[in-house]
């Protein structure tokens, strides 16, 4: 049953109020984090990470990795000539994984405290080297290039960020995410591939060419996007061998993008270059919780990069008075709840001595 629901909305210096419709009537607060900014993941105490615009063209770069806290706003700063930096993740003890680029093509990985601290991690020899993920013992992921073969490869750092593992020795491949338990996602040979304890599994494809994986929770699920035979790209969820494939919004029939997935299951990306959310495979348009009043205001609502388990989004808006991007934050003491599997529904109506009054397929399909 749907009912109308509230949330304030902050927004630039001002509140003002929303409704909209949703199953277990949250309430959430809009908050811009700043226009050209690009918020890429936050952690379970609310703490964001990203790139913004700082402002200047100065030896720093124009577009640095960025950590919002709370209301205040710290960029980093290698004190050294750079062009640009890239805070990709965040664990829930503030270490921040970081990617710098340099004039020439050289880049470099590092764990940043959110202040002045940073610590460089090695390379597989090679000038390149970029840490995506981080998880809580410290294990970032990401991708490094070696003296020689192919230009990268997927890599993993432990705690210290000196000891270096090669993921795909004598193989291109990336890595994206690593969850609580060590267990890596990225791609190999334009497929999704997961990394667990040694073992490498191919996560396949929807029956395409190419896959994707963005993200993973300790559940082991994971996300992204994968072509379909048809040549469309769907957002994609792999979840215990199976492969299943994410409805757009309705009457979109765009490309859909997974990005990443909390651990309650709850899924966020984009269909159709709008902010989206995916409940049990059921699609929700983020811009359905924005009333007219803020629309009006020229605020749209294009792409959710991450969720905490508190249901907290992130991701990128646009402004069509300013003509410019922002990045956004919906924080919220009531989340959306995730919606149970029909396996659930039916342990319950069992309980009821309803089970043979309701019969329900399945939500996830390979169509």
């Amino acid at each position: 049953m749907n009912k109308l629901f509230s949330a304030a909305i902050i927004m630039a210096g001002s509140v003002v109020f929303l409704n909209a419709s949703a199953i277990a009537a949250p309430s959430y607060t809009f908050t811009e984090l700043g226009m050209r900014s690009n918020p890429l993941a936050i952690n379970n105490s609310g703490l964001i990470v990203g790139q913004s615009y700082n402002g200047s063209f100065t030896a720093n770069g124009a577009f640095n990795a960025t950590l919002w806290d709370h209301g205040s706003v710290k960029y980093f700063n290698s004190s050294s000539a750079t062009t640009s930096s890239i805070a990709n993740d965040i664990n829930d003890y503030g270490q921040i994984a970081v990617t710098v680029s340099r004039d020439y093509g050289v880049r470099w990985a590092a764990i940043w405290d959110g202040e002045n601290s940073y610590t460089t991690l090695n390379s597989l020899g090679g000038n390149i080297s970029s840490a995506m993920g981080i998880n809580n013992s410290g294990m970032v992921a990401g991708f490094s290039s070696p003296v020689s073969g192919p230009p990268v490869h997927a890599t993993v750092w432990n705690g210290n960020g000196k000891s270096v593992a090669d993921l795909t020795i004598n193989k291109f491949g990336l890595a994206d995410a690593i969850n609580n338990h060590g267990q890596i996602i990225g791609e190999t040979n334009l497929h999704a591939a997961l990394w667990d304890n040694g073992s490498y599994t191919d996560l396949g494809t929807l029956g395409g060419s190419y896959s994707w994986a963005e993200d993973i929770n300790d559940g082991g699920q994971v996300v992204g996007y994968s072509s379909t035979d048809t040549g469309n790209v769907r957002a994609t969820l792999w979840d215990d061998g199976e492969i299943i494939k994410l409805g757009n919004l309705p009457g979109a029939t765009g490309s859909s993008m997974a990005v990443a997935i909390n651990n309650s299951g709850l899924i966020v990306g984009n269909s159709n270059s709008v902010a989206t959310l995916w409940n049990n495979g059921k699609a929700l348009d983020l811009n359905s919780l924005l009333d007219e009043s803020l629309k009006s205001a020229g605020w749209i609502l294009m792409s959710a990069n991450d969720i905490n388990d508190d249901g907290w989004i992130i991701g990128r808006a646009f402004n069509t008075q300013a003509g410019s991007s922002y990045g956004f934050l919906l924080s919220t003491d009531n989340p959306i709840s995730p919606i149970p599997e029909p396996s659930t529904y039916a342990m319950l109506l069992a309980g009821l001595g309803l089970v043979g009054l309701v019969k329900r397929r399945r939500w996830n399909t390979h169509s």
